[in-house]
């Protein structure tokens, strides 16, 4: 993705740069919104839209920085009791009433960048190969004072279901290496290390429960596959082992 995206800029011509992924579908109006947003204020490098899922419903994309907070929040599996805290990592502002507001990063499937912003910042970093580059790229852009925007009134659904299973090994293999490299690089190779142990913790209880579960004639099937999924996931927490390419990425 960084790669293509970085050879794809370096051929633009353009004042605007669109990260757009495959998957998404642009609603009308959306890309006049995200250019007249960034023409009409210097002090912002890049801004985002509004992502809806195939129901078109609001998706939370807007977030603050990955911190040890955001991998304990991941590690108890509180994501899905409490998905609009702000101390950990997420900004809630989606939804019909949500306002345009200045974010630490949108981890959604578009992104419209100012190119000088992408001059003073510089290109993607490609050992980032498939997730957070764009992360990466945007802690780097708040070091130059400029700042990310979210703009609701730009809409772009995510077809999700059209690029990867669900739910998805290698992805989530590849997304939790790329968050590992991130902290790393950001803030120190003990930082990351710290973050692979938090999430080694929060796996052993997923492997035990749905090992348990496979035993059950009901959810045998579908607990076989989650366990497996975590074990995988707790075997790479351990070791910090890139992951194989997904298949036909090669």
């Amino acid at each position: 993705f960084a790669a293509a995206a970085n050879q794809a800029a370096r051929l633009a011509s353009g004042q605007v740069l669109l990260m757009l992924r495959p998957e998404c579908e642009i609603m009308p109006g959306a890309l006049n919104h995200l250019w007249r947003f960034l023409h009409e204020r210097p002090w912002i490098g890049a801004c985002g839209p509004q992502v809806l899922d195939v129901g078109k419903r609001p998706v939370l994309c807007c977030r603050r920085f990955p911190s040890l907070w955001t991998t304990v929040y991941e590690a108890l599996g509180a994501a899905p009791f409490f998905p609009d805290t702000g101390l950990v990592g997420k900004t809630p502002i989606t939804g019909p009433k949500a306002q345009a507001s200045a974010v630490d990063w949108i981890s959604g499937p578009a992104l419209a960048i100012h190119r000088r912003a992408w001059d003073m910042v510089g290109p993607l970093d490609e050992s980032f190969w498939l997730y957070a580059a764009e992360l990466d790229w945007l802690k780097r852009l708040r070091r130059t004072r400029l700042e990310c925007w979210y703009v609701p009134e730009a809409l772009v659904v995510h077809h999700r279901d059209w690029s990867r299973p669900n739910p998805d090994p290698v992805g989530l293999l590849w997304f939790r290496w790329s968050l590992w490299r991130y902290f790393a690089k950001h803030h120190g190779s003990g930082y990351a290390a710290a973050a692979r142990l938090l999430t080694a913790l929060g796996e052993v209880p997923r492997v035990l429960g749905w090992t348990l579960a496979s035993a059950l004639p009901a959810f045998r099937e579908r607990s076989a596959l989650l366990a497996d999924l975590h074990l995988r996931l707790l075997t790479q927490s351990v070791t910090g082992a890139q992951p194989p390419p997904p298949e036909g990425l090669l």
